[in-house]
């Protein structure tokens, strides 16, 4: 089966481990763009569909602590391949940008690097079950396992129970998946861009707009702010 081509559009996608600061960019980047006139998708995963959602419950709680990781993997593809056909391929070819806070290349890192399920399967399944579709850009959120521990924490004292099965992961878990990260950066830098996550949102924000505009498409006729 050949890779999905989304070319009318752009498709972004944000990566990193627990603690990253993922969704915050995500959230700052779609405000952004709305306000210079661009329609914005701004999704995740799982959970970016209704069907997601149901799926998510599964795949995140701590009350399955016995889940194998092909199951883990299978539970992801299925949330993709509806996020994909059902949400992301509609909205980019009608002409909007996509966000998607986690999407392939998460799998890669978790289930891949991390839980050891071979690459060839993941393979396999991404590109006949979701068809393949790369991203434009993705921007991975690069933050040392401890720091990211420390900021899950912190948010935890305020929140308790709030830690989803991977936050409560060993940190041999974590250093697993961030070097999974890197090593997708590192074999695919074009597309890939790694930007530090310990420093402060606003400059992080700034590092992920340098390397964006330069291919962000025109604004839409007629949606343009003034």
């Amino acid at each position: 089966m050949k890779p999905i081509v989304a070319d009318t559009g752009l498709f972004i996608t944000l990566e990193g481990g627990e603690g990253s600061g993922k969704s915050t960019q995500g959230e700052m980047l779609t405000r952004h763009l709305q306000e210079k006139g661009y329609r914005v998708v701004w999704t995740k995963e799982p959970g970016g569909t209704d069907i997601g959602q149901a799926l998510r419950k599964v795949v995140m709680s701590n009350r399955h602590g016995d889940m194998v990781p092909e199951t883990e993997l299978l539970i992801y593809l299925a949330d993709r391949t509806q996020h994909v056909k059902s949400k992301i391929l509609p909205a980019i070819r009608e002409g909007n940008i996509v966000i998607s806070d986690r999407y392939h290349d998460s799998s890669v890192a978790y289930q891949h690097f991390a839980r050891g399920v071979p690459m060839a399967t993941l393979d396999f399944l991404f590109q006949n079950l979701a068809g393949g579709l790369v991203p434009d850009i993705t921007f991975i959120l690069d933050i040392s396992p401890d720091t990211a521990m420390k900021r899950i924490e912190k948010r935890t004292v305020s929140d308790p129970g709030s830690m989803s099965k991977f936050e409560e992961e060993t940190l041999s878990f974590h250093k697993k998946v961030r070097q999974g990260f890197l090593e997708i950066a590192a074999k695919e830098p074009n597309r890939v861009k790694v930007i530090p996550a310990d420093q402060p949102r606003n400059e992080i924000f700034n590092r992920i707009l340098s390397f964006l505009n330069p291919v962000l498409p025109a604004i839409p006729d007629g949606e343009k702010s003034s």
